[in-house]
């Protein structure tokens, strides 16, 4: 698929439905050495048959071939801004690389975030076309390269996948005196992958360095969070700014002199390919902070205030929500024809379009998926519009539909299995996992079920709740969300329950989570017992949540070593076995006698099943101890226990241990 935007932008400078247009908006392009009082000033025309449309070829602005310009478009403000008499410099907004660097010499009124003047769109001009790059300085421009990136059918089916949700600014660690924070990059991702590919951080950590610890572990995807351009620099990266730039800090590591965020992200995704790993994008389309139509058309993409019933009960997160249900007649920058469009969706599809195709993403998770379910919207549902349309984009590429998710972030518990059904969406976030594994972990029962083998019932068969198909379930221990009581790293929610022997948990935990039926997703560090860090002084967990890095040196201790041992076998059979993949599931025993509560589920069928045996209580035996119905030994296999790698003679008569999970599977002999 593409669109006409985009390949308008291939010949021309162009910025659609600008709010005001007398004056006319101008094109402000010089050479990165320039200061940008120094740029030259090119008056947009405004095309025959779109209105909407201003533009200039980029043949007319005495551009010299293969050279790199930084450029913006100089607009009179939109309202609310419009009182302000005179043109700012705005970020185009279709930038596809942007330089947080240099800011325009003229600010822009005060927002609530926004620190400076917006940042520089960035292109290059070579065989008289317009080419996304970085800046790479003397070397030039440095463009994409996807040479030798692997055919779509490479990559791992829904069913298969062990997800590994990644906050890429969680991936180094740095400080201020005793605050700690992250400052990962792409750079410091790319080196967890591949050990050849060393950051330029890790050579100070002795547990990172020529380490590929997400190799190590196993997992088949890796789910970043938002990687567009954003103001704040140390966060998650939902308040995105730019939603077609890769963030301009995570391309700038430290010591680095020019960012170089696209390029790196797309040796990233490329390296994930050719090790056969998806690579999901995290995305908040429900709100975004100081987007350039904040300044250039806000009446069209924004609603004013919360008297607009556009907001309803959206939450703007200290930015803003687009208007995902205001209809107008004009150029559509998808088909390049006059319809009736909804600005504000076309804008956030063409984002789409631009991170499947220029970043070959492969997988979208779709953040607060109840912020754009309004109850006054009288259109299909944008979540429906945008799988629909992700998913087009997917098959256009070649892709199958086995290998491309969109799942939204649902957090109701028990799950709102309907949004699924009624809102196209391929998946959904199972907190409820969560809400169940926590307590059952220290032995108590789900809050408002009293009866402990139901819970775990609904834990391990997600069915229970209406999901129909295994790709329709995210399960997790924990996710980035962090900052609060039973959100927290799940080391630190046995720490505050007072719980010392947390080692056997967490590896019980890991046992539930990667044979129960579903998608099984790991927070970065949990594989390790990661602990979240203090706050600094007078900041609250949840204030500090989106700085709290990982804790790789954790790694150091013996204890955790064993628990990442454990968990990357998991993931090894997870990704392999066919039991695993399907609906199968049949529950073989339970005993809750004397305080003992034991219990035993088998997935699949045949020669190709997983027996998961877990104790979730202090109780334990140094003797046999016998569940009644395990199957007979298929001629010619052997019983192999998965959490510590060896054959398991005695499977279904052994020994078990306070807070133990066993898994077994059928090996050939």
């Amino acid at each position: 698929m593409i669109s006409d935007l985009f390949e308008r932008k291939k010949t021309h400078f162009i910025i659609w439905r600008p709010g005001v247009t007398n004056p006319a908006p101008q094109l402000s392009i010089g050479l990165p050495s320039q200061p940008v009082s120094a740029y030259s000033s090119f008056p947009l025309i405004q095309d025959a048959t779109f209105p909407e449309l201003w533009s200039i070829p980029a043949s007319a602005c005495g551009l010299s071939e293969g050279a790199v310009y930084y450029y913006g478009f100089a607009v009179a403000l939109s309202e609310p801004f419009g009182q302000v008499d005179q043109s700012f410099l705005i970020t185009d907004p279709a930038a596809y690389s942007v330089d947080r660097s240099i800011n325009p010499p003229i600010g822009l009124p005060a927002l609530s975030v926004s620190p400076s003047g917006d940042p520089l769109s960035i292109i290059a001009y070579i065989g008289g076309e317009l080419k996304e790059c970085d800046n790479g300085g003397s070397a030039g421009p440095l463009l994409p390269d996807w040479t030798d990136e692997p055919q779509l059918t490479s990559l791992p089916q829904n069913d298969s996948l062990v997800i590994y949700e990644m906050p890429t600014r969680w991936a180094h660690t740095d400080s201020v005196g005793n605050t700690v924070y992250g400052s990962g990059t792409f750079q410091d991702v790319l080196a967890l992958l591949d050990k050849d590919a060393l950051s330029p951080t890790f050579p100070n950590s002795s547990i990172l360095n020529n380490r590929a610890l997400i190799q190590e572990l196993g997992v088949n995807a890796i789910e970043l969070l938002p990687c567009s351009d954003q103001d704040r620099s140390l966060l998650w990266g939902y308040g995105m700014a730019n939603f077609l730039a890769a963030d301009y800090d995570l391309g700038k590591p430290p010591g680095q002199p020019l960012s170089t965020a696209s390029t790196d992200l797309v040796n990233l995704v490329k390296s994930c390919h050719k090790s056969a790993l998806r690579v999901f994008l995290d995305i908040a389309m429900s709100w975004c902070e100081n987007h350039p139509y904040v300044y250039i058309n806000f009446t069209d993409f924004f609603p004013a205030d919360d008297t607009d019933p556009e907001w309803d009960h959206r939450n703007g997160w200290g930015g803003q929500v687009p208007k995902f249900n205001y209809a107008v007649q004009g150029y559509d920058p998808i088909s390049g024809t006059q319809q009736t469009i909804v600005p504000a969706r076309q804008l956030l599809k063409l984002f789409i379009l631009r991170w499947l195709n220029d970043f070959h993403i492969d997988g979208l998770r779709l953040d607060d998926i109840a912020n754009f379910i309004p109850a006054w919207d009288s259109l299909p549902y944008f979540v429906e519009e945008i799988t629909q349309f992700a998913r087009q984009i997917w098959t256009d590429r070649g892709g199958a539909d086995a290998q491309f998710l969109s799942v939204g972030e649902e957090l109701s518990v028990p799950p709102d299995v309907s949004r699924i059904v009624s809102h196209a969406l391929d998946g959904q976030w199972n907190d409820t996992f969560r809400a169940i594994i926590r307590p059952a972990l220290l032995g108590q029962n789900w809050p408002g079920n009293p009866n402990f083998e139901q819970c775990i019932n609904g834990l391990i068969d997600p069915r229970t709740f209406g999901f129909t198909d295994t790709s329709q379930i995210v399960n997790y221990l924990g996710s980035h969300d962090t900052g609060n009581f039973q959100g927290q790293r799940i080391y630190n929610w046995f720490l505050d329950n007072n719980v010392a022997d947390a080692e056997p948990r967490i590896k019980l935990g890991f046992a539930c989570l990667l044979t129960a039926i579903g998608i099984p997703m790991i927070l970065a560090g949990d594989e390790f017992a990661d602990q979240m860090d203090p706050p600094p002084p007078g900041v609250t967990f949840d204030n500090y949540k989106q700085e709290d890095p990982v804790n790789w040196s954790l790694l150091g201790d013996v204890w955790r070593q064993r628990i990442f041992a454990v968990v990357a076998n998991l993931v090894k059979l997870r990704t392999t076995s066919l039991a695993l993949s399907g609906m199968e599931i049949t529950w073989l025993h339970a005993n809750f006698d004397d305080g003992q509560r034991v219990m035993a589920w088998l997935r699949g069928s045949g020669s190709e099943i997983v027996i998961t045996v877990a104790n979730f209580s202090d109780w334990s035996t140094t003797a046999a101890y016998q569940i009644d119905n395990w199957p007979r030994l298929p001629v010619g296999y052997k019983w192999f226990e998965v959490t510590l790698g060896q054959d398991a003679a005695s499977a279904g008569n052994e020994p078990i241990e306070a807070w133990q999970g066993k898994v077994f599977t059928l090996v050939e002999e």
